[in-house]
């Protein structure tokens, strides 16, 4: 890769967006470099090369130990069977799990991502206490938030899901 940047450098070519790549250190440690810049020919019709070469190794690493602990939490929820959501409270957006749609009837793509389709799908018999349950924990008047209420499966079905969260 760093090659060819150069050597699309050489030919007078505009230099793409910014090249990560490792380079070995002395010491034999592997370190991610991101390369960017420009080019710019002066009025003799010579070419420089203006840029910036920075050690991003730190960040590259916690992105890979995100990524890994993101894989052992999905890992877990997956072996507990358990259906998530997360819920964005200022925008109403939600985001549910895999099995959470499964639970009913439905895959990711068909539930809209919002808290008004989570609500809609809730018995009308327990919206009243879950939406006080929710008020109760919003208001810190409680340290989570459990109810167990029934959810409208595709089948037309109502199923009993027990619902927590923090």
């Amino acid at each position: 890769k760093v090659q060819k940047l150069f050597q699309q450098v050489l030919e007078g070519q505009p230099i793409p967006e910014a090249l990560r790549h490792r380079i070995r250190w002395p010491d034999g440690s592997l370190h991610w470099l991101e390369i960017s810049g420009r080019t710019q020919t002066d009025a003799n019709g010579h070419t420089q090369v203006f840029g910036v070469i920075r050690d991003i190794t730190e960040q590259q690493q916690q992105q890979q130990a995100l990524r890994e602990s993101q894989e052992r939490l999905n890992l877990a929820l997956e072996s507990a069977n358990l259906g998530t959501w997360d819920w964005h409270i200022p925008s109403g957006s939600i985001v549910i799990n895999k099995r959470w749609a499964e639970m009913l009837g439905y895959s990711v793509e068909e539930v809209k991502p919002h808290l008004s389709a989570w609500r809609a799908l809730g018995h009308p018999d327990d919206r009243a206490r879950v939406n006080d349950a929710l008020a109760r924990h919003l208001h810190g008047e409680t340290d989570h938030y459990e109810t167990e209420h029934r959810l409208r499966h595709r089948s037309g079905d109502w199923i009993w899901v027990l619902d927590k969260g923090r």
